[in-house]
C-alpha cells in the first residue's frame, strides 16, 4: 500500500476513534465522568470544563477532515494530551477512565494502548510528507465544523436552573425536650413528604425509623410542586462549597431530596448535629470510608456520641445488585437516597460535610483528595 494511503487509513481511524468519544460526550456523557487529572487542573468548572473538551474534540475532527496535512499535528496532539491524562489513571489503579462516560467501562490499560497505537500509527506514516498538498476537503469547509464546535457543546450541554423551593422551617423544642441527635435544645428539623404520603392517614413521617419515629418528632410539609423524574435535569453539580453556613434544607439538596420522596424513596432527614457522606454505591473510595465509620462507630469512637450519621447516596442509573459494593453501611444511620440523572451528579465521590447544632453546613470535604 502506498504512504499516502497508509497515511489516510492512520488519519481515518484516529478521526473515527475521536468522533466516538466526543459524540458520546455530548450525547451521553456527563462533566463527573471527567478524569480526575482533567478536573484537577481544569481552572473551569465540570460543566464548562466539558464543553471545552468536547468543542476541541469537535474541531480537531474537522480539521482532520479539512486540511488533514495541518489537522494530523492537531490530531496526534490529542493523542499524546490523552496518554498523558491515561498514565495516572494507570498507575493509580482506577478501573475505568470515563472516556465514553460513567455508563462505559474502559480500563485505563486498554484505552492507554488504543491511543497510544493511534499515535504511534499517524507519526509513522509521516502524514505531512505524504499527503498531496490538495488532501482534505479544503480550508473552506473548516469554517462549518468550528461552528459546530463552539455551538454543539453550549447547546447540548446545558446547566440545569431549578425551582425554588420553600426551606424548610427548624422550630425550637422547648429545653429538655429529647431530639434526633441527642442533643437537648437543639433545633429539630421538618423534613419534606410528598403530596401523596402527606395525605395518607395515620403515616409515618418521613424520615422516622423503627426507633426515632416515637421520639425525634421529624414531621413532615406536603408540597404541591415536588419534583419528579418528568422534570429533573440531564445533569446537576452539587457544590456544598458554595453550601457553607447555610442551612441544609434551604440549598438544592431539597429540590432532589423531595424528587427521591416523590420517586418512593424512604428517606431519612438532614439533621442537626449530623455527619453527612455523599456516595454512590459502585464506588471503592466510598467503601473504604463507608466501613472505616462503621468500625468506629462499632467501636464506640467518642467523636460519634451524640452525632448522627446521615448516608447520602446519589443513585445512577446503571446501578445494579450486583455492582454495590457498598454493603457495610454505618448504624445507626439516616439514609437520603437521590433519583438518578440520566447523565449524573458532578460531584467526586464520597464527600462529607458537617451540619452544626443549628442545621447549617460546614467542614465540607473532597475525601478522596484527603487520601
Amino acid at each position: 500500500m502506498a504512504r499516502p494511503n497508509l497515511a489516510r487509513v492512520a488519519l481515518t481511524l484516529g478521526l473515527l476513534w475521536l468522533a466516538a468519544g466526543a459524540l458520546y460526550k455530548l450525547f451521553e456523557g456527563s462533566p463527573n465522568d471527567l478524569p480526575a487529572t482533567v478536573k484537577d487542573l481544569s481552572p473551569l468548572d465540570a460543566l464548562a470544563t466539558m464543553r471545552l473538551a468536547v468543542g476541541i474534540e469537535l474541531a480537531v475532527i474537522g480539521l482532520v477532515i479539512a486540511l488533514p496535512r495541518i489537522g494530523w499535528f492537531f490530531l496526534s496532539g490529542t493523542f499524546a494530551v490523552f496518554s498523558a491524562v491515561l498514565v495516572p489513571l494507570v498507575l493509580a489503579g482506577e478501573e475505568s477512565c470515563g472516556c465514553f462516560g460513567g455508563n462505559i467501562t474502559i480500563d485505563p490499560k486498554v484505552m492507554l494502548a488504543v491511543d497510544g497505537a493511534l499515535l504511534a500509527a499517524i507519526l509513522a506514516t509521516r502524514p505531512w510528507r505524504t499527503l498531496p498538498r490538495e488532501a482534505g476537503l479544503g480550508a473552506a469547509a473548516l469554517l462549518p465544523f468550528l461552528a459546530v464546535a463552539v455551538l454543539a457543546p453550549y447547546g447540548k450541554l446545558q446547566s440545569a436552573e431549578l425551582p425554588t423551593l420553600e426551606p424548610r422551617r427548624v422550630p425550637q423544642p422547648a429545653e429538655g425536650t429529647n431530639t434526633p441527635g441527642g442533643i437537648s435544645g437543639a433545633p429539630v428539623v421538618e423534613a419534606p413528604m410528598s403530596g401523596a404520603a402527606a395525605a395518607g392517614s395515620g403515616a409515618a413521617p418521613i424520615g422516622a425509623t423503627e426507633s426515632s419515629a416515637p421520639e425525634t418528632n421529624v414531621r413532615a410539609a406536603a408540597t404541591t410542586d415536588a419534583p419528579t423524574a418528568l422534570n429533573l435535569p440531564e445533569f446537576y453539580e452539587l457544590r456544598v462549597q458554595e453550601w457553607m453556613g447555610q442551612d441544609a434544607w434551604a440549598t438544592d439538596l431539597t429540590y432532589f431530596y423531595e424528587a427521591g420522596t416523590s420517586a418512593g424513596f424512604a428517606q431519612g432527614a438532614f439533621l442537626p448535629n449530623s455527619y453527612v457522606i455523599v456516595y454512590r454505591q459502585t464506588c471503592e473510595h466510598c467503601k473504604e470510608h463507608l466501613e472505616q465509620v462503621w468500625q468506629e462507630l462499632q467501636n464506640g469512637d467518642p467523636k460519634w456520641q451524640g452525632r448522627t450519621v446521615a448516608l447520602l447516596r446519589l443513585e445512577e442509573a446503571k446501578d445494579t445488585a450486583e455492582n454495590n459494593v457498598c454493603k457495610m453501611l454505618p448504624e445507626p444511620s439516616e439514609k437520603i437516597t437521590f433519583p438518578s440523572l440520566k447523565r449524573g451528579y458532578g460531584i467526586t465521590t464520597p464527600y462529607s460535610f458537617d451540619l452544626d447544632e443549628a442545621g447549617l453546613i460546614q467542614n465540607p470535604v473532597d475525601l478522596r483528595k484527603e487520601k
